[in-house]
């Protein structure tokens, strides 16, 4: 897996409890995903994108179970030095 410092974040506008992860190794699964996240909140899901012939796309989604949560590992900033981070 990328160090941490590669990942970014973006929040989903709609759903607050819910981050989209760019940047994910084609070898990163959601198990991988849910434990780096459970380091900076309650991480009740995660999933890794797939193509139909089940191979990453490399992003995945993490759903918090609180937005406060969820925000937490936004401002952690699981990618510092990219401005873009929310």
């Amino acid at each position: 897996m990328r160090h941490v410092s590669e990942l970014c974040l973006s929040t989903d506008s709609l759903w607050l409890l819910q981050i989209v992860v760019h940047g994910l190794p084609w070898s990163v699964e959601w198990q991988d995903l849910k434990d780096l996240a459970k380091q900076y909140g309650d991480a009740v899901k995660a999933d890794i994108a797939k193509r139909s012939d089940g191979k990453s796309r490399g992003f995945g989604t993490i759903v918090f179970k609180t937005p406060e949560d969820a925000q937490t590992a936004i401002q952690v900033c699981l990618c510092p030095g990219l401005n873009f981070c929310v």
